[in-house]
């Protein structure tokens, strides 16, 4: 059986259709995230992908190697490769077949603002302050001489 290809084209037109951004976007964010996830594998990072899998840098050690033309043993250097392992639930996925139908939403209206680091600090009672009482005026209903003093 001849294996299907799914190439990025084909990948932005599906990204575009589900998120509504254009096929211009949805490509250039496929590029971006690439970027990022090899730039973060570069250097030396895991990078986790959500239901997916993880990238990662090996480093293969030295070993020994044999040509079968020149029947000869070589000694291979040392060599780092990236690797690729994926999800427990990928696997899942892949080996019971079952595709999930991924319902369109609006990329702009997901992005949630970023919740701040501050709690929010319940309101605290501020006692009242009283105005001062004018002891001179007859509206106040206190009279200096009616103000009583103890020592």
């Amino acid at each position: 059986m001849a294996e299907k290809t799914f190439n990025t084209t084909e990948l932005a037109s599906e990204l575009s259709v589900v998120s509504g951004l254009s096929k211009l976007k949805s490509k250039e964010l496929i590029f971006a995230l690439g970027r990022i996830i090899r730039n973060k594998v570069v250097e030396g990072f895991s990078v986790q992908y959500y239901q997916f899998g993880r990238f990662k840098k090996v480093v293969k050690p030295e070993r020994a190697g044999y040509n079968p033309k020149t029947e000869t043993h070589v000694m291979l250097p040392e060599r780092t490769v990236p690797k690729f392992v994926p999800s427990s639930y990928f696997k899942t996925v892949v080996s019971d077949s079952t595709i999930e139908e991924v319902e369109p939403f609006n990329v702009i209206n997901r992005i949630e603002p970023k919740k701040s680091v501050y709690k929010e600090l319940p309101y605290r009672k501020i006692p009242e302050i009283k105005a001062p009482v004018d002891y001179d005026n007859e509206e106040s209903g206190i009279l200096p001489n009616d103000l009583e003093f103890e020592l």
